[in-house]
């Protein structure tokens, strides 16, 4: 997240983990497209 930050996006959802699937985040990139991501466990 904080390279994200740092190259202009803004946190949509903290990074959480999801009991039994991983975690999850979402950012907004400089432009405004909405970008979620999942690492599955």
């Amino acid at each position: 997240m904080k390279k994200a930050q740092d190259l202009g996006a803004a946190v949509i959802v903290e990074p959480m983990d999801i009991p039994g699937t991983g975690r999850f985040a979402t950012i907004q990139d400089p432009q405004g497209a909405i970008i979620s991501f999942i690492k599955y466990e």
